[in-house]
Protein backbone atom coordinates (compact mmCIF):
# COMPACT_ATOMS: atom_id res chain seq x y z
CA UNK A 1 0.00 0.00 0.00
CA UNK A 2 0.98 3.61 -1.06
CA UNK A 3 0.35 6.79 0.98
CA UNK A 4 1.64 9.43 -1.38
CA UNK A 5 -1.32 11.41 -2.16
CA UNK A 6 -3.19 10.37 0.95
CA UNK A 7 -3.92 7.42 -1.49
CA UNK A 8 -5.00 4.58 0.30
CA UNK A 9 -6.13 1.18 -1.17
CA UNK A 10 -8.44 -1.27 1.07
CA UNK A 11 -9.21 -4.74 0.29
CA UNK A 12 -10.60 -6.01 -2.02
CA UNK A 13 -8.85 -3.69 -4.40
CA UNK A 14 -10.07 -0.58 -3.71
CA UNK A 15 -8.41 2.77 -4.26
CA UNK A 16 -9.29 5.71 -1.55
CA UNK A 17 -9.05 9.15 -2.05
CA UNK A 18 -8.93 11.58 1.48
CA UNK A 19 -9.37 14.71 1.64
CA UNK A 20 -9.09 15.32 -1.82
CA UNK A 21 -8.00 18.84 -3.88
CA UNK A 22 -6.59 19.64 -7.28
CA UNK A 23 -3.28 18.06 -6.30
CA UNK A 24 -4.87 14.58 -6.48
CA UNK A 25 -6.38 15.25 -9.69
CA UNK A 26 -4.27 12.84 -12.48
CA UNK A 27 -4.18 9.17 -13.63
CA UNK A 28 -3.73 6.52 -11.35
CA UNK A 29 -2.47 2.84 -12.19
CA UNK A 30 -2.81 -0.33 -11.08
CA UNK A 31 -1.45 -3.99 -11.45
CA UNK A 32 -1.93 -7.14 -9.84
CA UNK A 33 1.36 -8.28 -9.17
CA UNK A 34 5.21 -5.98 -9.68
CA UNK A 35 6.66 -6.69 -12.52
CA UNK A 36 4.01 -8.30 -14.80
CA UNK A 37 2.87 -6.00 -17.76
CA UNK A 38 -0.59 -5.95 -16.36
CA UNK A 39 -2.05 -3.40 -15.77
CA UNK A 40 -4.73 -0.26 -16.20
CA UNK A 41 -5.13 3.39 -15.86
CA UNK A 42 -7.69 5.28 -13.70
CA UNK A 43 -8.20 8.97 -14.01
CA UNK A 44 -9.49 11.06 -11.82
CA UNK A 45 -10.96 14.60 -11.64
CA UNK A 46 -11.40 16.41 -8.83
CA UNK A 47 -14.53 18.69 -10.23
CA UNK A 48 -14.47 22.40 -9.00
CA UNK A 49 -17.73 24.84 -10.40
CA UNK A 50 -16.75 27.42 -13.26
CA UNK A 51 -17.25 31.13 -12.74
CA UNK A 52 -18.98 32.76 -15.65
CA UNK A 53 -17.86 35.90 -17.06
CA UNK A 54 -19.71 37.98 -19.74
CA UNK A 55 -20.68 41.60 -21.25
CA UNK A 56 -22.29 43.90 -19.52
CA UNK A 57 -25.94 43.79 -19.43
CA UNK A 58 -28.49 45.33 -21.21
CA UNK A 59 -26.95 45.37 -24.24
CA UNK A 60 -29.08 48.23 -26.50
CA UNK A 61 -28.96 48.21 -30.05
CA UNK A 62 -31.16 49.81 -32.86
CA UNK A 63 -32.88 47.48 -34.97
CA UNK A 64 -31.09 46.46 -38.04
CA UNK A 65 -27.77 46.38 -35.74
CA UNK A 66 -25.31 43.45 -34.88
CA UNK A 67 -25.13 41.87 -31.12
CA UNK A 68 -21.83 40.02 -30.21
CA UNK A 69 -21.28 38.96 -26.67
CA UNK A 70 -18.47 36.83 -25.52
CA UNK A 71 -19.43 34.47 -22.36
CA UNK A 72 -16.91 32.63 -20.69
CA UNK A 73 -16.43 29.45 -18.05
CA UNK A 74 -12.84 29.63 -16.14
CA UNK A 75 -12.11 28.05 -13.24
CA UNK A 76 -13.85 25.06 -13.51
CA UNK A 77 -12.40 21.42 -13.49
CA UNK A 78 -12.77 19.43 -15.90
CA UNK A 79 -12.93 22.70 -18.57
CA UNK A 80 -16.36 24.02 -18.01
CA UNK A 81 -18.62 23.69 -21.41
CA UNK A 82 -20.12 26.95 -22.12
CA UNK A 83 -23.23 27.50 -24.16
CA UNK A 84 -26.09 30.21 -24.83
CA UNK A 85 -29.70 29.64 -23.92
CA UNK A 86 -33.28 31.74 -24.67
CA UNK A 87 -36.35 30.96 -23.75
CA UNK A 88 -34.37 27.24 -22.59
CA UNK A 89 -33.72 27.09 -26.43
CA UNK A 90 -30.26 26.44 -27.42
CA UNK A 91 -28.22 28.77 -29.68
CA UNK A 92 -25.69 27.28 -31.74
CA UNK A 93 -22.64 24.87 -30.70
CA UNK A 94 -21.26 24.49 -27.34
CA UNK A 95 -17.97 26.17 -26.41
CA UNK A 96 -15.09 24.49 -24.41
CA UNK A 97 -14.41 27.54 -21.66
CA UNK A 98 -15.75 30.19 -23.72
CA UNK A 99 -18.72 30.85 -26.02
CA UNK A 100 -19.39 34.00 -28.39
CA UNK A 101 -23.50 35.03 -29.12
CA UNK A 102 -23.82 36.38 -32.44
CA UNK A 103 -26.68 38.25 -33.19
CA UNK A 104 -26.74 39.88 -37.22
CA UNK A 105 -29.28 42.41 -38.46
CA UNK A 106 -31.35 42.26 -35.04
CA UNK A 107 -35.00 43.22 -35.06
CA UNK A 108 -37.32 43.74 -32.17
CA UNK A 109 -39.89 41.00 -32.15
CA UNK A 110 -37.09 38.16 -32.79
CA UNK A 111 -34.40 39.06 -31.66
CA UNK A 112 -35.84 41.08 -28.18
CA UNK A 113 -35.54 39.42 -24.78
CA UNK A 114 -32.87 37.35 -22.15
CA UNK A 115 -30.15 34.96 -23.27
CA UNK A 116 -28.56 33.12 -20.41
CA UNK A 117 -25.28 32.06 -20.67
CA UNK A 118 -24.29 28.77 -18.68
CA UNK A 119 -21.29 27.25 -18.02
CA UNK A 120 -20.77 23.87 -16.80
CA UNK A 121 -17.64 21.69 -15.78
CA UNK A 122 -19.36 18.29 -14.42
CA UNK A 123 -23.14 17.15 -15.32
CA UNK A 124 -24.40 18.12 -11.91
CA UNK A 125 -25.94 21.49 -11.57
CA UNK A 126 -23.96 21.94 -8.50
CA UNK A 127 -21.04 22.20 -10.99
CA UNK A 128 -22.31 25.01 -12.53
CA UNK A 129 -22.70 29.04 -12.81
CA UNK A 130 -24.46 31.25 -15.10
CA UNK A 131 -25.79 34.67 -16.00
CA UNK A 132 -28.32 36.28 -17.93
CA UNK A 133 -27.88 39.02 -20.34
CA UNK A 134 -30.90 41.64 -21.48
CA UNK A 135 -31.09 42.39 -25.14
CA UNK A 136 -33.18 45.19 -25.62
CA UNK A 137 -33.76 46.77 -29.45
CA UNK A 138 -34.92 50.24 -30.13
CA UNK A 139 -37.15 50.96 -32.37
CA UNK A 140 -39.47 53.01 -34.00
CA UNK A 141 -43.52 53.51 -32.89
CA UNK A 142 -45.96 50.77 -34.03
CA UNK A 143 -49.24 49.79 -34.26
CA UNK A 144 -50.52 53.89 -32.84
CA UNK A 145 -53.97 53.45 -32.10
CA UNK A 146 -56.36 56.53 -32.01
CA UNK A 147 -59.61 55.95 -29.32
CA UNK A 148 -62.65 58.57 -29.01
CA UNK A 149 -64.27 57.31 -26.19
CA UNK A 150 -67.81 59.81 -25.60
CA UNK A 151 -70.15 59.99 -22.67
CA UNK A 152 -73.17 61.61 -23.08
CA UNK A 153 -72.02 65.66 -23.42
CA UNK A 154 -68.51 64.68 -22.22
CA UNK A 155 -65.52 62.58 -24.58
CA UNK A 156 -62.24 61.31 -23.87
CA UNK A 157 -59.44 60.89 -26.33
CA UNK A 158 -56.62 58.77 -25.73
CA UNK A 159 -53.17 57.29 -28.02
CA UNK A 160 -51.26 54.02 -27.61
CA UNK A 161 -48.49 52.43 -29.31
CA UNK A 162 -45.39 49.90 -29.62
CA UNK A 163 -41.98 51.65 -29.18
CA UNK A 164 -38.30 51.76 -27.76
CA UNK A 165 -37.95 53.61 -26.26
CA UNK A 166 -41.71 54.56 -25.00
CA UNK A 167 -43.30 57.27 -27.79
CA UNK A 168 -44.10 60.55 -26.55
CA UNK A 169 -47.55 62.08 -27.91
CA UNK A 170 -49.38 64.83 -29.51
CA UNK A 171 -52.75 64.97 -30.16
CA UNK A 172 -54.24 66.66 -33.25
CA UNK A 173 -57.52 68.74 -34.64
CA UNK A 174 -58.13 68.68 -38.09
CA UNK A 175 -54.15 67.83 -38.18
CA UNK A 176 -53.06 70.94 -37.50
CA UNK A 177 -54.22 72.18 -34.04
CA UNK A 178 -52.21 70.44 -31.14
CA UNK A 179 -54.58 70.23 -28.73
CA UNK A 180 -52.65 67.57 -25.82
CA UNK A 181 -49.25 67.36 -25.25
CA UNK A 182 -49.88 63.96 -23.69
CA UNK A 183 -51.31 60.17 -24.69
CA UNK A 184 -54.78 61.26 -22.99
CA UNK A 185 -57.22 64.37 -23.92
CA UNK A 186 -60.58 64.55 -21.76
CA UNK A 187 -63.60 67.35 -22.39
CA UNK A 188 -66.04 67.50 -20.05
CA UNK A 189 -68.41 69.36 -22.32
CA UNK A 190 -68.21 69.00 -26.18
CA UNK A 191 -68.60 72.01 -28.03
CA UNK A 192 -68.94 73.38 -31.18
CA UNK A 193 -65.13 74.69 -30.90
CA UNK A 194 -63.93 70.63 -30.02
CA UNK A 195 -65.83 68.79 -33.06
CA UNK A 196 -63.38 67.93 -35.95
CA UNK A 197 -60.76 64.84 -37.21
CA UNK A 198 -58.94 64.05 -34.22
CA UNK A 199 -55.11 62.44 -34.96
CA UNK A 200 -52.47 61.27 -32.51
CA UNK A 201 -48.93 61.60 -33.39
CA UNK A 202 -46.47 59.01 -31.90
CA UNK A 203 -43.02 60.14 -31.60
CA UNK A 204 -39.24 58.81 -30.37
CA UNK A 205 -35.37 58.85 -31.43
CA UNK A 206 -36.06 56.30 -34.56
CA UNK A 207 -38.78 58.50 -35.70
CA UNK A 208 -42.87 59.18 -35.84
CA UNK A 209 -45.92 57.60 -36.47
CA UNK A 210 -49.59 58.78 -36.90
CA UNK A 211 -52.17 57.39 -35.95
CA UNK A 212 -55.99 56.92 -37.61
CA UNK A 213 -58.20 59.63 -37.72
CA UNK A 214 -61.27 59.89 -35.67
CA UNK A 215 -64.33 62.53 -35.97
CA UNK A 216 -65.59 64.35 -32.60
CA UNK A 217 -69.11 65.46 -33.53
CA UNK A 218 -71.97 66.88 -31.11
CA UNK A 219 -74.58 64.18 -31.18
CA UNK A 220 -78.47 64.55 -30.35
CA UNK A 221 -81.48 61.97 -30.14
CA UNK A 222 -84.65 62.75 -32.51
CA UNK A 223 -87.94 60.91 -33.42
CA UNK A 224 -89.03 60.17 -36.87
CA UNK A 225 -92.85 61.46 -37.86
CA UNK A 226 -94.03 58.40 -36.71
CA UNK A 227 -93.01 58.78 -33.38
CA UNK A 228 -90.86 55.40 -32.77
CA UNK A 229 -87.19 55.09 -31.82
CA UNK A 230 -85.09 57.78 -31.57
CA UNK A 231 -81.72 57.97 -34.24
CA UNK A 232 -78.79 59.95 -33.62
CA UNK A 233 -78.12 62.89 -36.14
CA UNK A 234 -75.73 65.49 -36.30
CA UNK A 235 -76.89 68.85 -34.82
CA UNK A 236 -76.93 71.89 -37.18
CA UNK A 237 -74.86 74.98 -36.56
CA UNK A 238 -77.04 76.74 -34.95
CA UNK A 239 -78.12 74.15 -32.57
CA UNK A 240 -74.01 73.41 -31.64
CA UNK A 241 -73.91 77.13 -30.82
CA UNK A 242 -76.87 77.39 -28.58
CA UNK A 243 -75.65 74.07 -27.10
CA UNK A 244 -71.97 75.76 -26.16
CA UNK A 245 -73.28 79.41 -24.96
CA UNK A 246 -76.30 78.58 -22.92
CA UNK A 247 -74.07 78.82 -20.12
CA UNK A 248 -72.53 81.90 -20.86
CA UNK A 249 -75.58 83.47 -21.86
CA UNK A 250 -77.51 82.58 -18.71
CA UNK A 251 -74.74 84.28 -17.02
CA UNK A 252 -74.91 87.62 -19.01
CA UNK A 253 -78.38 87.87 -18.71
CA UNK A 254 -78.00 87.75 -14.60
CA UNK A 255 -75.70 90.42 -14.65
CA UNK A 256 -77.90 92.70 -16.52
CA UNK A 257 -80.27 91.93 -14.28
CA UNK A 258 -78.22 92.56 -11.17
CA UNK A 259 -77.29 96.04 -12.67
CA UNK A 260 -80.75 97.19 -13.98
CA UNK A 261 -81.99 96.28 -10.22
CA UNK A 262 -79.15 98.21 -8.60
CA UNK A 263 -79.79 101.35 -10.79
CA UNK A 264 -83.60 101.43 -9.76
CA UNK A 265 -82.99 100.89 -6.10
CA UNK A 266 -80.16 103.80 -6.22
CA UNK A 267 -82.89 106.15 -8.07
CA UNK A 268 -85.84 105.05 -5.89
CA UNK A 269 -83.37 105.90 -2.91
CA UNK A 270 -82.50 109.13 -4.20
CA UNK A 271 -86.30 110.19 -4.97
CA UNK A 272 -87.49 109.25 -1.68
CA UNK A 273 -84.52 111.00 0.15
CA UNK A 274 -85.18 114.45 -1.71
CA UNK A 275 -88.79 114.21 -0.77
CA UNK A 276 -88.63 113.81 2.56
CA UNK A 277 -86.23 117.01 2.18
CA UNK A 278 -88.71 119.50 0.47
CA UNK A 279 -91.27 118.56 2.74
CA UNK A 280 -88.87 119.42 6.14
CA UNK A 281 -88.13 122.50 4.12
CA UNK A 282 -91.68 123.68 3.06
CA UNK A 283 -92.96 122.59 6.87
CA UNK A 284 -89.72 125.10 8.17
CA UNK A 285 -90.81 128.61 5.69
CA UNK A 286 -94.57 127.97 5.82
CA UNK A 287 -95.21 129.52 9.03
CA UNK A 288 -98.25 131.31 10.13
CA UNK A 289 -98.44 135.04 10.32
CA UNK A 290 -97.86 136.66 13.58
CA UNK A 291 -100.11 139.46 15.26
CA UNK A 292 -100.01 141.84 17.54
CA UNK A 293 -100.87 145.52 19.31
CA UNK A 294 -98.68 148.56 19.37
CA UNK A 295 -99.55 151.85 20.50
CA UNK A 296 -103.52 150.89 20.69
CA UNK A 297 -103.71 150.12 17.33
CA UNK A 298 -103.81 146.22 16.03
CA UNK A 299 -101.43 145.33 13.51
CA UNK A 300 -100.82 142.13 11.23
CA UNK A 301 -96.88 141.01 10.93
CA UNK A 302 -97.92 139.12 6.83
CA UNK A 303 -94.36 138.38 6.38
CA UNK A 304 -93.30 134.72 6.69
CA UNK A 305 -91.34 133.64 8.94
CA UNK A 306 -87.54 132.94 7.01
CA UNK A 307 -85.84 129.60 9.27
CA UNK A 308 -83.98 130.95 11.94
CA UNK A 309 -85.70 134.22 12.28
CA UNK A 310 -88.87 132.63 14.84
CA UNK A 311 -90.20 135.57 16.85
CA UNK A 312 -88.23 138.10 14.96
CA UNK A 313 -90.75 138.90 11.84
CA UNK A 314 -90.64 142.18 10.47
CA UNK A 315 -93.96 143.92 10.28
CA UNK A 316 -96.04 145.07 7.12
CA UNK A 317 -97.59 148.29 7.62
CA UNK A 318 -100.72 149.74 5.94
CA UNK A 319 -102.07 152.67 6.02
CA UNK A 320 -105.90 152.34 6.62
CA UNK A 321 -108.57 155.62 5.95
CA UNK A 322 -110.14 155.32 9.91
CA UNK A 323 -112.93 157.41 8.78
CA UNK A 324 -114.44 154.65 6.66
CA UNK A 325 -116.43 153.03 9.25
CA UNK A 326 -119.80 151.70 7.66
CA UNK A 327 -119.05 148.52 10.26
CA UNK A 328 -117.75 146.45 7.64
CA UNK A 329 -114.67 145.12 7.56
CA UNK A 330 -111.57 146.64 5.23
CA UNK A 331 -108.82 145.24 3.25
CA UNK A 332 -105.92 146.10 1.72
CA UNK A 333 -103.64 144.63 -0.85
CA UNK A 334 -100.16 144.33 0.38
CA UNK A 335 -96.60 143.63 -2.06
CA UNK A 336 -95.79 140.33 -0.31
CA UNK A 337 -92.92 140.62 -2.67
CA UNK A 338 -91.28 142.55 0.02
CA UNK A 339 -91.84 140.07 2.59
CA UNK A 340 -90.04 137.48 1.07
CA UNK A 341 -86.79 136.97 2.58
CA UNK A 342 -83.98 137.80 0.39
CA UNK A 343 -82.44 134.44 -0.01
CA UNK A 344 -85.74 133.24 -1.39
CA UNK A 345 -86.69 136.20 -2.94
CA UNK A 346 -85.75 134.51 -6.84
CA UNK A 347 -89.06 132.21 -6.29
CA UNK A 348 -91.99 134.17 -8.31
CA UNK A 349 -95.24 132.99 -9.30
CA UNK A 350 -95.50 131.50 -12.18
CA UNK A 351 -97.13 134.48 -14.33
CA UNK A 352 -94.65 136.76 -12.49
CA UNK A 353 -97.78 138.94 -10.44
CA UNK A 354 -97.12 139.69 -6.96
CA UNK A 355 -99.18 137.52 -4.16
CA UNK A 356 -102.24 139.11 -2.97
CA UNK A 357 -102.81 138.66 1.08
CA UNK A 358 -105.82 139.78 2.66
CA UNK A 359 -105.88 141.43 6.15
CA UNK A 360 -108.84 142.02 7.88
CA UNK A 361 -108.88 145.38 10.46
CA UNK A 362 -111.21 145.65 13.51
CA UNK A 363 -111.37 148.89 14.22
CA UNK A 364 -112.88 148.92 17.32
CA UNK A 365 -109.61 147.26 19.37
CA UNK A 366 -108.01 151.32 19.01
CA UNK A 367 -110.87 152.50 21.18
Amino acid sequence: MTTSYEVAVEKPTTLVLKNVNLTDNGTYQSSLSPGREMASNLVVHIAVTPKVTSCSSPIIVNEGDNVSCTCQGQGGNPPADVTWYKKNHKIGETGKEEKTLTLTNVMHKKDHGSYKCVAQSYPNEKFQDEVIVEVIINYPPQNVVLTLTKNCSSATVECSAEAQPPASFKIFRNKRELVKYEKTYTIPEVCSSHVGNYTCVADNILGNVSSNSEYLSIQVRSKDNGGGGGSSTGLSTDAIARTCVNVGLLLVIVIIVVRVLRIIVVRVHRWLTGNAEDGRNRATENECSESYTEDGHAYEALEPVAPGREGKASPVYVAVDRENRQGEPLYATLDTVAMIPKKESKKQPVDGAPHTIYASIDFEKDR
